[in-house]
C-alpha cells in the first residue's frame, strides 16, 4: 500500500527587509505539520518556493529551492531570495505589475519530491522593492510656514492661510432650555430633557437579569459560585450535576436517580479525585449501586489504579443529607446504597461527613460485598438512619441494618447508626480495625426470646482483633452480637443505656463461644422497660464465661 503524506505549512510572516543594496531578501517562519496535525520537528525538509503574478493567468517570476531544519516546535526560518534559483532572478521580479502571490511546496524527508501546500497574496509590503527603483532627487521636499503663509521647497508653491487665523472657531457649547447650541452656530433640540428617567434598577431573579424600566431580560448561564475553585480543590461538585436547590422541599436530584453521584464519579480525574456533596438535600430513586469498575473513567491505564490505590477517592459531605429512595421505603432485599468494585482493592479511601437515611428492608447503605472488595486503611465518617420496621421482629432477628461495612482491613469507623429493628451498625470479616460511635435499635420488644435475639446495636460477623472504644449503645434489645468467628477483639470505654436483655448474645459455634474477647470499663444504664418486665440491664453480665469473654471492670448506676 502506498501512503501519501501531506504536510500542514502555517506560514507567518514576520518581517520583510528591503536593502538599498544586495543582497535583498523576504524574512518568513513557518510551522509545518502532517496530515494529523502533528509537528514535523526536528528534521530536515525540502522546500520550493514561488513568486508568481496572477493579474491575468499565473506567471511565474521567480522559483527557487532551500533545505531547512525545523525546531522542536516545528519552526523553520528562511530568507526568500537567498535560496538556490531555479527560475528567474529575484531582483527581476516585476513589484510594480499586478498581484503578486507566494507559494509553497514541502518534502518532509528534505528532497525535492514536494507536496503542494497552497498560496497565499504578498500585501504591501515587500513593495518596498519597487519604491527603491522609483525615487527621484526630487520625491522629498520640506514643508514650512512662514507668517500667514505655507511654502513647499524645490519650487514647490506656496498658499496663503490669512483667513484661516482669526480664531474665528472659538466657541462655546451650551443648553438653553431643552437645546444645546453652539456659540455664533447652530443648536439642536433635545427630544428627552429629563435629566433622571435613564436611571434604572438592576435586579436578579434566579439566573434572570432585569432593569426596572425595561421589559428587556438577560438569562444568565449556569453558574455555581464554586465551580471557580473546584480544580484548585481537587473536586467534583455532585449538586452541579442536580436538579433542585438542594432545599428540603425542592432537593437535589439527577435524571438517571443516582443524585448525581454517577456523573460525579465519572469526572473524577488523576489529580481531581474528591466527591464532594455540597450542605442540602439529596433525592436517590430506587436501589442505587455505585459500581466503580464502570464508573471510574479510564481504568485501562494501570497508573490511574495505583494512583487511586495509593492516594485514594475521597466522598466528603458537610451537612449534606442524602434520603434513599426520597425517603420512600424500599424493598426486595437490596442495599439502598451499594458501594463496591468487585476484585479490587480500595486504600486510603474516606467517607465523611456524610448522613444516610431511609427505609429499607436490608442494609440502608453498604460498603462492599461479602469477600468482593476489601478496604484498606479507609475512613468511615459517617451516620445512618434506617426507619425500617420488620413485621415479625418481635419473634424474628430483622434482616435490616443502618451501615453495613464488609472485609474492612485496617480501618478507622466512626459512625451514628441506628436501626428501627434491625442492626444499627454491621461489620463482616472486619481486622485491626479501630470503631467506636453510638448504635442503637428504636424498637425493642416487649417479651424474651432465644439466644440469637432479633435486633442489635452492633452485629459482629466473623471479625478478629478489632479494638471497639468509646462506644454508646443505647435503647437496643442486644447489645453486640457474636457471630462466627468473631475473636479476639477488645471492648472499652463503653456506656450502654436501656438495654433490655443480657446485652450480648453468642453465636452457637464453637469459634464464637471461645472467643477470647476482652472487656474493659463498662457502665450500664437505665432499662427500657418497667423492672417487673425488664430482663437484664448490663451489656455484660459479671458472671460470663471466661472462655467467651473476659471482663476487667464493670460499673453499674
Amino acid at each position: 500500500m502506498r501512503t501519501k503524506t501531506i504536510i500542514l505549512l502555517i506560514i507567518q510572516i514576520l518581517a520583510i527587509n528591503a536593502f538599498a543594496q544586495s543582497p535583498k531578501g523576504i524574512n518568513y517562519q513557518g510551522v509545518a505539520r502532517n496530515i494529523n496535525g502533528s509537528l514535523l520537528t526536528n528534521q530536515k525538509i525540502g522546500i520550493e518556493i514561488s513568486i508568481y503574478d496572477s493579474s491575468l493567468n499565473r506567471k511565474d517570476e521567480y522559483i527557487e529551492k532551500q533545505v531547512k531544519t525545523t525546531n522542536a516546535y516545528g519552526l523553520f526560518s528562511a530568507v526568500i531570495g537567498m535560496g538556490n534559483s531555479v527560475f528567474g532572478n529575484f531582483d527581476s521580479i516585476t513589484w510594480q505589475n499586478g498581484q503578486k502571490w507566494i507559494e509553497i511546496k514541502i518534502d518532509p524527508n528534505g528532497q525535492s519530491t514536494y507536496t503542494l501546500k497552497g498560496s497565499h497574496q504578498l500585501l504591501s509590503v515587500p513593495y518596498a522593492f519597487y519604491a527603491e527603483n522609483t525615487k527621484t532627487s526630487k520625491s522629498f521636499q520640506k514643508i514650512r510656514i512662514q507668517n500667514d503663509t505655507i511654502y513647499l521647497n524645490e519650487n514647490g508653491g506656496y498658499v496663503w492661510i490669512g483667513n484661516y487665523m482669526d480664531n474665528t472657531d472659538s466657541q462655546k457649547l451650551i443648553k438653553m432650555g431643552n437645546a444645546l447650541q453652539i456659540t455664533n452656530g447652530n443648536s439642536i433640540v433635545l427630544n428627552d430633557d429629563d435629566s433622571t428617567n435613564e436611571i434604572q434598577q438592576l435586579s436578579i431573579s434566579n439566573d434572570t437579569l432585569k432593569l426596572s424600566k425595561s421589559d428587556l431580560m438577560v438569562k444568565l448561564p449556569t453558574y455555581n459560585a464554586l465551580d471557580g475553585i473546584e480544580d484548585a480543590l481537587g473536586c467534583v461538585f455532585v449538586h452541579r450535576f442536580c436538579t433542585g436547590d438542594g432545599s428540603f422541599s425542592n432537593p437535589w436530584e439527577s435524571k438517571d436517580g443516582s443524585a448525581g453521584i454517577f456523573d460525579a464519579i465519572k469526572s473524577l480525574t488523576i489529580t481531581k479525585r474528591i466527591v464532594y456533596f455540597k450542605p442540602g438535600y439529596y433525592h436517590t430513586k430506587g436501589a442505587l449501586s455505585v459500581d466503580f469498575s464502570k464508573l471510574l473513567p479510564n481504568l485501562s491505564i494501570p497508573i490511574w489504579k495505583t494512583t487511586f490505590a495509593g492516594y485514594g477517592i475521597e466522598f466528603q459531605g458537610h451537612n449534606a443529607s442524602i434520603y434513599v429512595n426520597g425517603g420512600a421505603p424500599l424493598s426486595g432485599g437490596k442495599p439502598g446504597i451499594l458501594f463496591n468494585w468487585k476484585g479490587e482493592h480500595a486504600f486510603y479511601w474516606k467517607f465523611t461527613g456524610l448522613q444516610f437515611y431511609g427505609v429499607v428492608d436490608t442494609a440502608l447503605v453498604q460498603f462492599g460485598n461479602s469477600y468482593d472488595f476489601p478496604w484498606n486503611g479507609c475512613d468511615f465518617d459517617i451516620t445512618g438512619n434506617n426507619g425500617y420496621v420488620y413485621p415479625n421482629y418481635a419473634s424474628k432477628q430483622s434482616p435490616s441494618s443502618a451501615i453495613k461495612i464488609c472485609w474492612p482491613l485496617e480501618c478507622r469507623i466512626h459512625a451514628v447508626a441506628v436501626s428501627a429493628t434491625g442492626s444499627g451498625l454491621e461489620l463482616e470479616t472486619a481486622t485491626f480495625c479501630t470503631i467506636n460511635g453510638a448504635f442503637s435499635n428504636t424498637l425493642v420488644p416487649s417479651s424474651p426470646n432465644t439466644i440469637y435475639g432479633n435486633s442489635y446495636g452492633l452485629n459482629l460477623i466473623n471479625c478478629q482483633s478489632n479494638t471497639f472504644t468509646h462506644m454508646d449503645l443505647e435503647v437496643v434489645y442486644n447489645g453486640i452480637k457474636f457471630d462466627q468467628w468473631t475473636i479476639q477483639n477488645t471492648f472499652s470505654a463503653i456506656f450502654v443505656s436501656y438495654a433490655d436483655t443480657t446485652g450480648a448474645t453468642f453465636d452457637n459455634s464453637t469459634q464464637a463461644t471461645n472467643g477470647k474477647n476482652i472487656v474493659l470499663s463498662i457502665r450500664s444504664g437505665g432499662t427500657a422497660q418497667l423492672p417487673s418486665t425488664a430482663f437484664s440491664q448490663k451489656l455484660f453480665t459479671p458472671l460470663s464465661d471466661k472462655n467467651k469473654l473476659k471482663i476487667e471492670n464493670y460499673f453499674g448506676f
